[in-house]
């Protein structure tokens, strides 16, 4: 049957082949069923000879798809009319649907073509009538040989008079030799291409001649060059060449040869036809680039010809054959980028189809031309991905390989780069190589490759590398594991003197190489340090005073230091931060130019605002652009802001200039923005600033959004278009009392938002994270009904903040199949608590004491939300020690992720000792207990085991443990006593420790008795800081600390200056309140800035003294007069201010407490200072930091206050006449305003 339609070669043939052999059959299935006037035109004489029919008038074919009723003799007529081809049309999908029903049937029987013999090699089709492989002559040569079958077709489509014009003219020539004469190597005559004469016709007819053509062109005669031949041919006409139509069938043709690649038909051509290839594929890569998104291929319609990917697929090793020899590193630009946009799953069958001395020859040419070709880091992990696939073309991987590949090493993954075998490294290439490209590699490859050399059987130990291997490999030195490296001798060290500044050294290798570099005996050490280059970024404050004391603002080591701050080398909080800061208060910033001054905005958020104070206005100015991007403190911008005086007519362009600086912006200023738009500008670019928001900005911006939202409701019909790209943390950051207004589709903006940044919704106080989640669970699921998987998928976050109502309406199965989740999520207290009432209901885990490990390992970190009781129910059996350290280890890397730091901790040490009793404490009563080695320290946690356990530890155990002990603040005093005593059998009595073991023993100092503390020597800045930095001290062991410190340095309190004061950190409360009245109120108030982010331990007394210091001359002047950048950079130490003075504070004062300075007032005098006006005007994060202490002391009336300042005013006072009292403004009034201002936001971010 399928014969009967066909344009294939051969079909007349098996047409008479089955009438005679099966007339029958024949009769019945074309003349019958089918009638002469429904077959297709290369068959229709021959049928009409057969079964004796009519031949039918032509039609007017229509452009679209098919026409209803659609009979044969239109379907038929149309199949013959080649403008169009219509038939390709009708049988394709599109077309077949739309046919009607009734002649669906028949139309897919026609369209159907011969099965594929996947048998037979290589494949061919199986005809209707059992033949294998047809054979013979197509429609054009029996048309146009036949002469009653051309002169029957002719008079009705007379296209076929063109398509035989070459063959019944007698020119047997091939029709290619005027398209490829130019290209191919000398040739027989192949006469002129119809191809300008008649494109459709000459395409359509290109199957037929090629049989003549093989025979004629000895380059052509090998099947596997014909289909590199049709697939060039393609893209050498161009994508309209000869119609769609004939695109299509020459498509079609090219698929259906299939035949293999075999690169060396291109040998024949010449080097100009081998340019003209790589141009045109180029421009036609270039064109599809700019029409195709990266990532995504181009949709081909049914009838266009081959793709795009079909290029890169098929023709990928020939263009890299080609661009060997032509060396077009343009041509090849646009190839690497079209691989880098292909979808992943596409590269990958490229690459791995290509063989393999084909993709060799590919790297080959990505080395040579690596230098001239671009390529932006946004594809770096796509080119990375291209290497990572023609590296898996080679099992054995080789030096030469390895070089090839050195220009891709960059964008390898650390595990591609790892399947290099060590030995590699022994290859002088090889290295050279790695020395080239090591500039953009990234430190985990380097740190890979530098583990490869320590290979014992590469280069030996070490120490034993010699000068030669080491200026090899010394990209790669600095990434050595740092106990590797510091087995280099000082030999080894010194050969490489001048190559050590431009390594990229890390602290610790720096520090090494600086102990054999560094001669501080010889004279002149200004000299060495600048031959140090950037390794004297870590020299040490002792070792820069004995080279070259620091003392002039503007020297070059100074400055050399500067820029080591600048470029993140120098901590702005370490130790020679600090001593540079001591030379630049020493010597008073005025003495210096303002483009002086600009070179230490490095270390800028160091200074405190006494030192800014002194600053003239032009200097000031002068530092600005310097300032734009550090990130300064909320104290240093609002202090910058009024120095500044900025007008109110400031443009938002000028605003953005002024970076970071533009957060210290005054709530007065705000004010003055009279047009809405302007103002919602101004409040976008706020909420962009990488520093956020204060308190009080916030407090400010949502009651001036409030107070303009009264203007008129035409005016206010008009802000569309202003509102929109606000920014969606200012909708995030919407009061509480707004959350019930907020449109549904608000709400879910937010939703979105917390689900995608989670740490956002921790910046929120945990009354306003509830709030949120509450309102988002109202809008997903109203009350009454169940919460499905769905509405805990899009919570998210959120989930964790429900309250117990909300929580218990969760189906238990749903909860037990969302653990998992759970686990990552920080989880608010009410919330936590009930999830640990429901893992123990019989639905999800059951009951504790009936727990497997199974159950134990489901529950995850999750297990904490237990009950203490029900902890210690759990079987010892479920709680082995392997169990024990998985759930610890996932409990600490949650605690220190970054949303787990955010989320915050609560007290979990009784819930963690259950846990662990089975395993610390003996299984039996008349059993001792078990005494830990390290590893089970390390599988559970110091403070598991008690005081005696630790005491009798094995020295070894407790040595290899030391920095868990050093680092645990849960140890309680007794067990600070016993580590603090295997400390001592370690290393000594304590007025024998170094430095650096003092460092190394940190908080178990503690553990010293008050005659040990005296003995330890702590005339050492660094010393004396990190006992400063320890908090936990008892009175007394503080009075010690301090002491000792004053009586080893020889100094006077008086004579304290900024660094020490610093430095003595907690252990300043160890001075008595006269002594404290000694210090100097200038240095007092440069180090006030440090001091006030410490909960100092200080009495109420002490506290007052030092808040006194800062009104003294030489502080900030009377506390009336003070801005709230003073109050927030003085911190905690607003806690001693008196009560007259902190109950005169107005609110913009108030708003500029810290919140930890508000916790540590102490409550008697907190009740008594603030009245309930003046609490009330707390930011919420304020007001949250309210103690419980605090809030018992307070009146009735007050606790109402900071309740109320807690909710953002969502629960009012009980009488509306209180809150008009306090000052507080009526939110009710505009609440339609308000709400259309939230609706705007929530439909236009």
């Amino acid at each position: 049957m399928w014969y009967a339609v066909s344009w294939a070669p051969g079909a007349q043939g098996w047409l008479q082949a089955c009438h005679d052999q099966f007339p029958d059959q024949f009769l019945e299935a074309i003349c019958s069923n089918l009638s002469f006037s429904a077959l297709s035109g290369p068959n229709r004489r021959l049928v009409k000879q057969l079964c004796a029919g009519l031949l039918p008038p032509p039609t007017n074919c229509p452009e679209g798809l098919p026409p209803a009723p659609l009979t044969p003799e239109v379907f038929w007529g149309c199949f013959l009319e080649n403008e169009t081809l219509w038939a390709e049309r009708l049988c394709g999908e599109a077309g077949l649907q739309a046919v009607p029903p009734s002649n669906q049937a028949w139309v897919q029987h026609v369209c159907q073509g011969p099965t594929p013999d996947v048998t037979a090699f290589p494949p061919c089709h199986v005809g209707p009538c059992g033949e294998r492989c047809p054979d013979g002559g197509s429609f054009l040569m029996m048309v146009c040989a036949n002469d009653t079958m051309y002169e029957a077709l002719v008079p009705f489509w007379p296209w076929l008079a063109g398509q035989c014009r070459i063959s019944r003219g007698g020119n047997d020539t091939c029709f290619l030799e005027g398209l490829l004469g130019p290209l191919l190597p000398s040739l027989p005559p192949l006469g002129p291409s119809p191809l300008c004469l008649a494109p459709a016709p000459f395409l359509l007819g290109m199957l037929s001649q090629l049989p003549r053509c093989q025979s004629s062109v000895p380059a052509l005669a090998h099947s596997t060059r014909l289909h590199y031949l049709l697939r060039l041919l393609t893209f050498l006409l161009g994508p309209g060449a000869g119609g769609t139509e004939a695109q299509g069938m020459l498509g079609q043709a090219l698929m259906l040869s299939s035949l293999p690649d075999n690169c060396s038909f291109w040998d024949a051509f010449r080097p100009e036809g081998r340019r003209s290839v790589l141009r045109t594929v180029g421009e036609y890569l270039e064109r599809e680039e700019q029409l195709t998104p990266p990532g995504f291929e181009p949709t081909a319609s049914p009838s266009s010809g081959i793709t795009k990917m079909e290029l890169l697929a098929c023709f990928s090793p020939v263009l890299w054959d080609l661009l060997q020899r032509e060396k077009s590193v343009w041509a090849l630009q646009i190839l690497v980028q079209a691989y880098l946009h292909m979808p992943p799953e596409n590269l990958q069958q490229l690459v791995l189809s290509a063989e393999r001395e084909a993709a060799q020859g590919f790297l080959t040419l990505m080395h040579r031309s690596w230098a001239q070709l671009q390529v932006p880091p946004s594809e770096e992990q796509a080119l990375g991905r291209l290497t990572a696939l023609l590296l898996q073309r080679y099992p054995r991987l080789t030096s030469q390989l390895f070089i090839d590949l050195s220009p891709l090493i960059p964008f390898l993954a650390v595990s591609d780069l790892m399947r290099f075998p060590p030995s590699l490294l022994a290859n002088d290439s090889v290295l050279a190589a790695i020395r080239d490209y090591s500039p953009g590699m990234r430190p985990e490859q380097k740190e890979a490759l530098a583990k490869r050399l320590l290979a014992p059987e590469l280069f030996g130990e070490v120490p034993a590398w010699s000068q030669e291997l080491l200026w090899a490999v010394l990209p790669l030195l600095p990434h050595l594991p740092l106990e590797n490296f510091l087995q280099l001798s000082p030999h080894q060290i010194q050969a490489l003197e001048d190559s050590w500044p431009a390594a990229g050294l890390g602290p610790g290798h720096a520090r090494h190489v600086l102990r054999s570099l560094v001669n501080q005996s010889v004279q002149d050490g200004e000299e060495q340090v600048r031959r140090l280059g950037p390794l004297a970024c870590f020299l040490s404050p002792e070792e820069l005073q004995s080279l070259v004391p620091l003392s002039d603002p503007m020297g070059p080591v100074e400055r050399g230091l500067l820029e080591c701050a600048a470029n993140g080398t120098l901590s702005p909080q370490g130790r020679v931060a600090y001593e540079l800061l001591g030379v630049l208060r020493s010597s008073g910033g005025a003495v210096l130019s303002p483009l002086e001054l600009r070179v230490w905005a490095p270390l800028f958020p160091q200074l405190g605002l006494r030192f800014l104070q002194e600053l003239s206005e032009p200097q000031l100015r002068a530092m600005l652009p310097a300032l734009q991007g550090t990130s300064v403190t909320p104290a240093q911008a609002q202090f910058l802001w009024k120095k500044m005086q900025v007008p109110t007519n400031l443009t938002l362009r000028n605003l953005q200039a002024l970076g970071t600086l533009a957060g210290g912006m005054s709530c007065e200023f705000l004010q003055q923005i009279n047009l809405m738009a302007d103002f919602l500008e101004v409040v976008h670019m706020i909420y962009q600033l990488p520093t956020g928001v204060r308190g009080s900005l916030r407090a400010c911006i949502w009651a001036e959004l409030q107070r303009k939202m009264t203007m008129p409701e035409p005016e206010l019909a008009t802000l569309g278009s202003e509102l929109s790209g606000l920014d969606t943390k200012l909708l995030l950051d919407s009061p509480i009392y707004l959350m019930d207004r907020l449109s549904n589709e608000s709400i879910m903006l937010m939703v979105e938002l917390v689900r995608r940044a989670p740490e956002q919704l921790l910046a929120l106080t945990p009354l306003h994270r509830v709030a949120l989640a509450e309102r988002a669970l109202q809008n997903l699921a109203p009350k009454e009904t169940t919460v499905s998987r769905e509405v805990l998928e899009t919570l998210g976050p959120l989930v964790g903040f429900l309250g117990i109502e909300s929580t218990r309406r969760i189906p238990l199965p749903i909860l037990l199949a969302h653990l998992n989740q759970l686990q990552g999520f920080c989880l608010g207290e009410p919330f936590a608590t009930e999830l640990g009432w429901l893992l123990s209901q019989e639905p999800i885990l059951g009951k504790p004491e009936l727990w497997s490990e199974g159950e134990v390992e489901q529950a995850g970190r999750l297990v904490l939300t237990l009950s203490t009781e029900a902890i210690s129910l759990i079987p010892r059996e479920a709680l082995g020690p392997e169990t024990l350290e998985r759930l610890l280890e996932k409990q600490q890397s949650w605690e220190q992720s970054r949303v787990g730091q955010l989320c915050g901790t609560p007290q979990l040490a009784p819930k963690k000792a259950a846990l662990v009793a089975g395993v610390v404490r003996p299984t039996a009563e008349d059993l001792s207990e078990p005494v830990p080695n390290c590893a089970d320290v390390r599988g559970t946690f110091p403070a598991a085991w008690s005081a005696t356990q630790i005491a009798e530890m094995e020295l070894s155990d407790f040595e290899d443990c030391l920095a868990l002990f050093a680092g645990d603040p849960g140890l309680g005093p007794e067990e600070l006593r016993a580590a603090m005593g295997k400390a001592k059998q370690l290393w000594g009595p304590p007025r024998g420790f170094r430095p650096e073991q003092i460092l190394q023993l940190s908080r178990l100092l503690i553990g010293l008795g008050e005659r040990e503390l005296q003995e330890l020597i702590l005339v050492d800045w660094g010393v004396l800081s990190t006992l400063g930095q320890i908090d936990g001290w008892s009175s007394i062991q503080l009075r010690v600390v301090v002491s000792s410190f004053l009586r080893q340095s020889g100094r006077h309190v008086s004579h304290l200056d900024f660094l020490h004061l610093t430095a003595l950190g907690y252990t300043l409360c160890g001075l008595r309140p006269e002594e404290l009245q000694h210090i100097s109120s200038w240095e007092f108030s440069q180090a006030a800035l440090f001091l006030g982010n410490l909960h100092l331990q200080c009495s109420e007394e002490q506290l007052e003294v030092l808040a006194q210091l800062l009104v003294l001359p030489g502080g900030f002047g009377p506390v009336s007069n003070w801005g709230p950048e003073i109050f927030t950079e003085i911190g905690t130490i607003a806690a001693g201010i008196p009560d007259l003075a902190l109950s005169a504070l107005l609110q913009e004062q108030i708003q500029g407490l810290t919140p930890l300075a508000i916790s540590v007032i102490p409550a008697p005098k907190f009740a008594v200072v603030f009245s309930p006006t003046q609490l009330s005007s707390l930011t919420s994060v304020q007001a949250m930091a309210v103690t419980p202490e605090q809030m018992a002391f307070l009146s009735p009336e007050q606790r109402r206050a900071v309740v109320w300042a807690q909710h953002e005013g969502k629960e009012s006072p009980e009488q509306q006449g209180r809150s008009t009292a306090w000052g507080l403004q009526d939110w009710s009034q505009p609440s339609w305003a308000m709400a259309l201002t939230i609706c705007f936001l929530g439909n236009l971010i």
